[in-house]
């Protein structure tokens, strides 16, 4: 009996000791992959190191074994590698597409997963950045609005343009790396663009200089304080602005203490900046009454604000440069005889609301005072979220009032030459000048202005009144006739106009009649009693256009 609970004892110890060396000696694998993570550009190669090991109390590397790797994504690919003696193994590869590559390494049912990003090459970027700068044209300003693309390319651009920026020949390409690096460089990489501080264009030097001033560069400040002195435009300012206007508007915000950001990314809005007075103007959003008893015409432009720069009081700024600009100093314009007032209905909406269909939406970004940006404007742009224009938080009430006139459907009035210098092509003899031809000093809406928006809104009014005769002898008992025209401010008929005809003297009464479709009409009488005499014919049309007609009645002559 002793003997048997011995055994039985002893056989419990010994299955014991088995199961745990069962548990002690257990293959369990394990699989790595380093990077786990990488950025690369396309045309460049990418090594990851693979390690296979067993872990346990017997752990180790794993020598001679086989691993399955398989990329998916951008660059696929499979093969398998075999570990060394310390388990390890390379995969070399490069990568020919843009995109993003998921690469999984698996061995005795164990598997690693690494990410790889593949980037455009520094030469894609060059080539891709000098194919914008040759869609400039220098008759063409707003085709340097495609600079924006360029905002677009971000971070991966810094390097080539600040190479661009101190090897290029070209004016173009370098004012295209100065406007675009505040926007995208990080403060610790823009340091290499104070090379552009010595460059012999003026703008390009200026631009350089509103990124260095706010810290404390010498060379910057006195760099802006000559530029506040100058009379020269900012090449390719869209609408043009003055170089001095730029520098003091910088060195305002240096001397208040306006901290420099990490620029914010904006998106570019592949549309034209506006369509030709002679093509389909697209759907206008601002809307023409007429008043035939005022003689009062009323434009109303409706515009919504959106964007992380909007504002209630850069609102209220752009709606008084507006209205400034397009009422002029007597608080209206004229189209024939007719009073032209413009209301700018600005609404400010940040809330994310639903845009209404009955205004432009114009993006608004947020720039710092020493940065630039195109304002750009589009017309006849669905309600489907898409922005009609896009303006910055630094335009002036000039600059709204210019983009206004966009939005109305006015061409711009000036361009640029080879040189970058700005070109006036609608110059008036003395000022104001052309609002659609600058944005700085005595600006004006001109009548052309008015003419083109009244005609594109089908709006016609009496302009001139043409009557005939103006002064008549007849013979007591025959007829009188007199004729009128009415023409609009482009010499057109305007028929259904109300003519009053009141007649004073030998004769004594009022008639009234519309025009034809020619413009025209008339008064026909007789004078019939036995006086001789005169009679005065007065001649209104609407509430603007008069004139006075003489008529002599004689008896016939007794020769």
């Amino acid at each position: 009996m002793r003997f048997s609970r011995i055994f039985l004892a002893l056989s419990i110890i010994v299955v014991t000791f088995l199961l745990g060396a069962c548990f002690l000696f257990e293959m369990k694998y394990q699989i790595t992959i380093s990077p786990s993570y990488g950025s690369n550009q396309v045309g460049t190669s990418h090594t990851l190191n693979i390690k296979v090991s067993k872990i346990g109390l017997l752990g180790g590397p794993v020598g001679n074994a086989n691993i399955y790797l398989n990329v998916t994504g951008a660059n696929p690919s499979s093969t398998t590698l075999t570990s060394d003696s310390n388990g390890k193994a390379t995969f070399t590869y490069t990568g020919t597409n843009i995109g993003t590559d998921t690469i999984v390494a698996s061995a005795f049912g164990v598997s690693a997963t690494a990410v790889k990003l593949w980037t455009k090459s520094a030469t894609d970027i060059r080539n891709e950045i000098m194919g914008i700068v040759a869609t400039f044209d220098d008759g063409v300003p707003q085709t340097f609005s495609s600079v924006e693309k360029i905002v677009v390319m971000g971070d991966e651009a810094v390097p080539v343009l600040l190479n661009l920026l101190s090897t290029s020949n070209s004016l173009k390409v370098r004012w295209a790396s100065i406007y675009t690096l505040p926007r995208i460089a990080n403060l610790d990489e823009i340091g290499g663009a104070k090379v552009a501080l010595q460059d012999p264009n003026e703008t390009i030097g200026t631009m350089a200089a509103a990124i260095f001033v706010g810290t404390g560069d010498a060379t910057s400040l006195s760099i802006l304080q000559d530029a506040e002195n100058s009379n020269s435009v900012m090449m390719y300012s869209i609408p043009p602005i003055l170089l001095s206007e730029f520098a003091n508007r910088v060195l305002k915000a240096t001397s208040s203490g306006t901290r420099y950001e990490n620029p914010r990314f904006y998106g570019y809005s592949a549309y034209p900046l506006y369509e030709s007075l002679d093509e389909d103007i697209g759907e206008t959003k601002f809307t023409v009454t007429k008043d035939d008893a005022k003689c009062e015409i009323m434009v109303n432009i409706y515009i919504e604000l959106t964007g992380p720069g909007a504002t209630s009081s850069l609102a209220n700024t752009w709606k008084n440069g507006i209205e400034s600009v397009w009422n002029g100093p007597n608080g209206y314009r004229k189209f024939g005889c007719y009073k032209v007032k413009f209301n700018a209905d600005i609404k400010v909406n940040t809330t994310g609301a639903t845009p209404e269909a009955s205004r432009d939406q114009i993006k608004v970004v947020s720039i710092h005072p020493t940065q630039t940006h195109t304002s750009s404007t589009v017309l006849g742009r669905p309600n489907d979220g898409s922005t009609n224009g896009e303006w910055d938080n630094q335009d002036t009430g000039n600059v709204a009032a210019h983009e206004t006139g966009h939005l109305m459907g006015l061409d711009d009035e000036y361009t640029y030459d080879a040189s970058g210098n700005y070109v006036n092509t609608n110059p008036q003899v003395t000022d104001p000048q052309s609002i659609m031809a600058q944005t700085w000093g005595n600006v004006s809406a001109l009548q052309s202005h008015i003419n083109a928006i009244m005609k594109n809104a089908g709006i016609s009014v009496p302009a001139t009144m043409t009557v005939v005769p103006a002064s008549a002898t007849n013979i007591i008992g025959t007829e009188h006739t007199v004729k009128v025209n009415i023409r609009d401010p482009f010499d057109k008929p305007v028929a259904g106009v109300k003519v009053t005809f009141t007649v004073s003297g030998l004769n004594n009464f009022t008639r009234e009649a519309l025009t034809d479709d020619n413009g025209d009409t008339a008064l026909t009488y007789v004078y019939q009693d036995e006086k001789e005499g005169k009679d005065t014919i007065n001649v209104k049309a609407n509430c603007c256009l008069s004139a006075t007609v003489v008529k002599f009645w004689k008896f016939p002559s007794s020769d």
